[in-house]
């Protein structure tokens, strides 16, 4: 069974993206704050407030696990596995 790298990869993307941009509107120190300061150390621009820096912390992310999923779908296709 094959995986297709690209759809993984862009699946894994969308929903970390969707994951930090919706993280960034609800850091406070009550909730998800440690967490998000935790991501904004790893991703340039999460430490901005503006929707620009929202966007370019969502983009980072979207890049950061799309090229996770495609290594990990090119990994998975290239084991020998015996069926």
């Amino acid at each position: 069974m094959m995986i297709y790298s690209v759809r993984l990869g862009v699946t894994l993307g969308i929903i970390w993206a969707v994951s930090v941009f919706v993280l960034s509107y609800i850091a406070s120190d009550m909730y998800a704050g440690p967490f998000f300061k935790g991501i904004a150390s790893i991703y340039p621009g999460c430490h901005s407030p503006t929707l620009s820096g929202r966007a370019i912390c969502a983009a980072a992310a979207f890049a950061d696990s799309f090229s996770l999923g495609l290594l990990i779908g090119l990994i998975y296709n290239r084991l020998p596995i015996k069926r």
